[in-house]
């Protein structure tokens, strides 16, 4: 039996990756053992009446918990930060376009498992 994460223990463990040696490596280790305990899940992880759910916001870190209905549509935009998508329900469909270090990144993508997404 797999534990479910709970919110206070997440972000516990995300501020705590953030105090190590390797801060996008810790979170993208956390985010995949959370997406991993909450994929079997048949709703919400955290309910809330909008799309979107604040959960922590400091200077080094933000997270929001979203919940989409299908086809919605944000428009492009740019986090101007170090950014992480994990999805655990449902699917996405994404384009990332823009510049990292003087390099050019994009692609786009469709996925129905559950990933988490490094972003420029």
């Amino acid at each position: 039996m797999t534990v479910q994460p709970t919110i206070e223990g997440f972000l516990a463990a995300a501020r705590q990756a953030l105090a190590g040696a390797s801060p996008q490596q810790a979170m993208r280790a956390l985010l995949d053992a959370t997406v991993e305990a909450l994929y079997a899940r048949t709703g919400r992880w955290i309910e809330h009446d909008s799309d979107e759910m604040l959960l922590a916001s400091s200077p080094d870190l933000t997270i929001y918990h979203i919940a989409l209905s299908p086809r919605i549509h944000y428009p492009p935009h740019d986090h101007r930060v170090p950014a992480m998508i994990a999805l655990y329900q449902g699917a996405e469909t994404s384009s990332l376009i823009g510049v990292t270090g003087g390099h050019w990144c994009g692609g786009r993508g469709t996925t129905t498992q559950h990933p988490t997404w490094p972003l420029c």
